[in-house]
């Protein structure tokens, strides 16, 4: 991020890029600072497309995700047939919506999908819409496409096992697409426990669905935030795809609380406390309201967490910066 930000710099301001070459990559605050700079040298440079270009992928790695759509619409009032652009135009706008697809997401999905038929993030996106909204079929075929695309390795397991569970939620007869045999995890791993959990005798597959954690959220007293301030409760797994396996949302005010995240807060089927062994709960306290983490929200973060083992109450007390972590 700072590169792009200095380049981008460098072509506008010299002495404002030598004064953010100076600073510590740890000074977010001053970093926003110097992209504002960026932001309001660039109005009256509306044809820097190298400018735009490094402020809206600025703007998406700090997740200030409104105003790197609106940067990278902008270049895409140019260049309307760039495929790149459009899908992060796209994608920019689903992290800003909440991870929903909206009817503006849904419509620059679209947009770059008449591009590009075969873009792979916006095939998965457009598959986690269908599902939101309880167009199972549609999603199969979604995500089916994707793995047409070109999706392999780890992606293509996530996909192929999203597939089987919805296909169980169907009632159809669960069948993985077609990948590699060499791209298939360990019988046995944490990636291959959500491949092969439907083979699991009746008993074992109910004792995995009914896995559930208590957590103790608490603030410091040296945390002075707004009581309307979102907070997130969620598990995550310790080796596995960064989505929560399950997710809380609360207000600062109504802290301390006992939260329990159990399978039915899983975000996607196939995707949930079931699916992993090992994990780590997070606690966060959203400055900007999004689940994204910022680097001046608040935060506490539990160790690993063994979910095959009877499990006390976790408890995190907020009181560090995700910037001090």
């Amino acid at each position: 991020m700072r590169f792009w930000i200095l380049a981008a710099l460098l072509s506008l301001n010299v002495a404002l890029a030598e004064e953010l070459q100076t600073q510590s990559s740890s000074d977010d605050v001053a970093l926003a600072k110097n992209l504002e700079a960026l932001a309001e040298r660039l109005k009256d440079q509306p044809d820097n497309d190298k400018g735009w270009y490094m402020l809206g992928r600025s703007y998406l790695n700090m997740g200030n995700y409104e105003q790197s759509a609106a940067a990278f619409a902008h270049m895409l009032a140019k260049f309307k047939d760039d495929h790149s652009l459009s899908a992060y135009y796209a994608e920019a706008l689903y992290m800003a919506d909440g991870q929903i697809v909206t009817p503006r997401v849904a419509a620059a999905i679209e947009a770059t999908l008449a591009l590009n038929p075969h873009d792979i993030t916006m095939l998965e996106i457009k598959a986690l819409g269908a599902f939101q909204s309880q167009d199972l079929r549609g999603a199969i075929g979604l995500f089916q496409r994707a793995l047409a695309a070109g999706a392999e390795g780890e992606r293509a397991d996530m996909i192929n096992r999203a597939i089987v569970r919805i296909q169980e939620d169907l009632g159809d007869a669960p069948m993985m697409a077609e990948v590699p045999i060499a791209q298939a995890p360990p019988i046995g791993s944490e990636e291959g426990r959500a491949t092969t959990i439907q083979a699991a005798p009746k008993a074992q597959t109910a004792a995995l669905a009914s896995r559930r954690l208590q957590v103790l959220v608490e603030v410091a007293d040296s945390v002075q935030i707004d009581a309307a301030t979102p907070v997130f409760v969620f598990a995550r797994a310790i080796s596995g795809p960064p989505m929560p396996l399950a997710v809380q949302r609360m207000t600062r005010g109504e802290l301390p609380q006992l939260v329990t995240l159990d399978e039915s807060m899983a975000m996607m089927q196939g995707m949930g406390l079931a699916n992993f062994d090992t994990v780590q709960v997070v606690a966060r306290i959203s400055a900007s309201g999004i689940a994204t983490a910022g680097p001046n929200d608040y935060q506490a973060l539990s160790g690993s967490i063994d979910l095959t083992q009877k499990s006390e109450v976790v408890q995190l007390s907020i009181e560090k910066q995700v910037k001090d972590f």
